[in-house]
């Protein structure tokens, strides 16, 4: 750490603060899972916020909550809620979340219903939605809520049922933040609800992917009615551009590594195939060598 503080004063390198900190003040984790079989779409959308800095505090309010914890340890502030312990004790200070405990007890201090959360931990909350592949209109949504601030908060979890029937396409992002923004909702399911959006676009992504793999792709897992289903989607997706460009060309997303190969060597190859078709069969490329990530047929080396 001392050779890279002197580092740094001589210019050599940027400081940052996580270079100088053991640990952060605050952590945010979201985690989205996609699951598809049969044109079904499953999401679960998870966000963990953490204040590291509690857990090392002694006798911080919710502190203490493990198994087999000092009951000793924060008792001023109403900890002393490992297993075994009365389910009464420190309800005032927001503790009491051992299994068995009252969950709405103390939840004014932080501590969320969930058996054995660490302290640190003020929100844990789980969005799950299910759709279809086809049209990516959400069928089901469910939220659940682990660990929160407040005892009301689960209380708006039933208004997110109002996503059921929306099409994660063009404008989802916006009806989402005007149906829960602000006091319609909560903040956070809220953010799972908008992040949903972009998730899901890439599940399908991935889906068509591994059907394509798996040597079950048509056409129509890369367009519908003969248009790109990810047009104007981003830059590279623009009417025209650059991805819709590989597709005529041959290009098929699919897995492997990336990023696909750029447009004028896939143009390269396409041609070279071209000619080779020309010339005869005998060495002749497979379509599958204008493909990123595919193990190519012919003895050619990729560049």
């Amino acid at each position: 750490m001392l050779r890279r503080a002197l580092a740094w004063r001589a210019g050599a390198l940027r400081p940052t603060l996580a270079d100088v900190h053991d640990e952060p003040v605050h952590r945010r984790t979201m985690v989205f899972e996609a699951y598809e079989e049969g044109g079904v779409l499953q999401v679960t959308a998870e966000l963990r916020d953490e204040r590291p800095w509690v857990a090392v505090r002694s006798g911080a309010p919710g502190a203490g909550t493990e198994t087999g914890a000092d009951p000793e340890a924060g008792a001023d502030a109403g900890a002393g809620t490992e297993t075994g312990a009365d389910p009464e004790a420190g309800a005032d200070a927001g503790a009491g979340t051992e299994t068995g405990a009252d969950p709405e007890a103390g939840a004014d201090a932080g501590a969320g219903t969930e058996t054995g959360a660490d302290p640190e931990v003020l929100h844990h909350m789980v969005l799950r939605c299910t759709l279809g592949t086809d049209d990516m209109t959400i069928s089901e949504a469910v939220v659940e809520m682990h660990r929160f601030p407040h005892a009301e908060c689960p209380a708006i979890a039933p208004a997110f049922g109002a996503l059921v029937g929306l099409s994660v396409a063009r404008g989802y992002t916006a009806e989402v933040q005007r149906r829960f923004g602000g006091v319609a909702g909560c903040t956070h399911v809220a953010l799972l609800a908008r992040m949903l959006g972009p998730a899901v676009v890439q599940a399908v992504a991935s889906s068509r992917a591994r059907a394509q793999a798996r040597g079950l792709a048509t056409e129509e897992v890369v367009s519908s009615s003969g248009t790109p289903w990810m047009r104007d989607s981003c830059h590279v997706w623009a009417e025209g551009g650059i991805g819709e460009q590989k597709l005529a060309l041959g290009w098929r997303p699919g897995p492997g590594a990336f990023p696909a190969r750029p447009l004028h060597e896939i143009r390269r190859a396409a041609a070279d195939t071209r000619r080779s078709s020309a010339n005869g069969p005998t060495m002749r490329p497979s379509p599958v060598e204008i493909l990123p990530g595919a193990a190519k047929r012919s003895p050619s080396p990729r560049r």
